[in-house]
């Protein structure tokens, strides 16, 4: 999620190049480590940073401290589209003048500082179609002291994202706050549970707008929906990199999603179903519009429901199942999937397993990459031998 804390930072004090390139979970390059006092942090000598291809960087560095970089005279940047400023705090930058980015770094950027000439770029990305706003976890108490933000204007933004919040839920007020929600974005922050109001039933419903919703790298949750609330216009839901999930959503839940039609779920290290059992009457949970569905590296996944539930896939067209070594079967009740013809299944379209029934052709895609990994392991054994044999046929 970061590479350094402050206090390394500061003491890299012959520093002349950083470049950090394709981390996936990286959120910031330095990490606030709130418990030390000194309220600076200064690379003397870096003269070059480069950032390439970190799909889920935000900033540099989010806390208070001042940044010093009285040496830097180039930024290079591609492809961090998530990238909305450099730093939260006071940032010199007395020798840059430019921000190199692009496929191959030849658009030079600058206006006037470094941060305006970040939160420029990340405007000028092609999907930036409505009013979109980042709070960070100062921003949250900010809201719940009654301190609203001015810009942009709450009632105009669309798209929100959340980083690095250490409540044990989202506060009631934020989802109050931003009444024409539609995209929530959830990053490396502590919740335990989402959209919780304990013995308050207030916020059920909170979300009658809400079509996106994206979590990641959140270790702590433990259920992601709960069965209070409902999001009957949820069309996208995507959920990376949190650990702690051993189930997605309840079967109640999942009764809700009536308008969902693309979930993906990937490196939750933890989570062995994606519906949990909710002790419904009604065992019939019917997903009418879920076009694509996505399982990847989910290591301890068993099945999608474990449960004697019938689910309907009316619209499922596409099912891709990667690296998730435990599930032998789909779901422990009847299933219904009319437009599937296919599963993609660790990269690879086994239409030659389809049996028209979705449990019976996970069973025999396991088997069959089961086998091609094991000819896979016997060829490279082969291999090695008769490398070992040719290098040693002198003794």
């Amino acid at each position: 999620m970061n590479i350094i804390t402050s206090s390394i930072a500061r003491s890299l004090l012959q520093l002349r190049e950083m470049s950090i390139c394709r981390c996936d979970m990286i959120i910031e390059v330095v990490e606030d480590e709130r418990d030390v006092a000194k309220d600076e942090i200064d690379f003397p000598k870096l003269k070059l940073l480069s950032l390439y291809d970190l799909e889920n960087l935000m900033c540099f560095y989010s806390g208070n401290c001042i940044l010093k970089f009285p040496s830097l005279e180039e930024l290079q940047m591609k492809n961090c589209l998530n990238m909305k400023t450099f730093s939260q705090g006071v940032l010199s930058t007395p020798k840059l003048q430019k921000v190199v980015r692009g496929r191959y770094l030849e658009e030079k950027w600058w206006k006037g500082d470094l941060n305006s000439t970040i939160q420029q770029l990340y405007q000028e990305k092609g999907n930036f179609y409505q009013k979109a706003s980042t709070l960070f976890g100062k921003d949250i108490k900010q809201i719940c002291r009654g301190q609203i933000p001015d810009e942009p204007e709450v009632d105009q933004v669309k798209a929100l994202e959340i980083f690095k919040d250490e409540s044990r839920s989202i506060p009631v007020e934020i989802l109050e706050t931003f009444h024409n929600l539609k995209s929530l974005k959830l990053k490396a922050s502590s919740y335990k549970e989402l959209f919780s109001c304990g013995n308050d039933d207030k916020c059920v419903g909170t979300f009658p707008e809400l079509k996106f919703l994206q979590v990641l790298i959140c270790h702590n949750l433990i259920t992601l929906l709960p069965s209070s609330t409902s999001f009957e216009n949820l069309i996208s839901l995507e959920v990376q990199y949190c650990n702690g999930l051993r189930s997605l959503l309840t079967s109640s839940t999942a009764k809700s999603l009536v308008r969902l039609q693309q979930m993906t779920i990937k490196q939750c290290e933890m989570l062995t179903e994606v519906v949990a059992n909710g002790g419904d009457v009604e065992k019939v949970v019917v997903f009418r519009k879920l076009e694509s569905l996505s399982l990847d590296c989910l290591e301890n996944l068993t099945s999608f429901c474990p449960g004697n539930y019938t689910f309907k896939f009316l619209s499922l067209k596409r099912l891709s199942v990667d690296n998730c070594p435990k599930m032998e079967t789909f779901s422990g009740g009847v299933l219904s999937t009319p437009k599937l013809q296919e599963v993609v299944k660790n990269g690879l379209d086994l239409y030659g397993c389809w049996d028209y029934c979705l449990n019976t052709t996970i069973k025999q895609s396991q088997k069959m990459v089961r086998n091609y990994l094991l000819r896979k392991s016997v060829f490279f054994v082969f291999v090695d031998l008769i490398n070992f044999t040719s290098n040693h046929r002198n003794f």
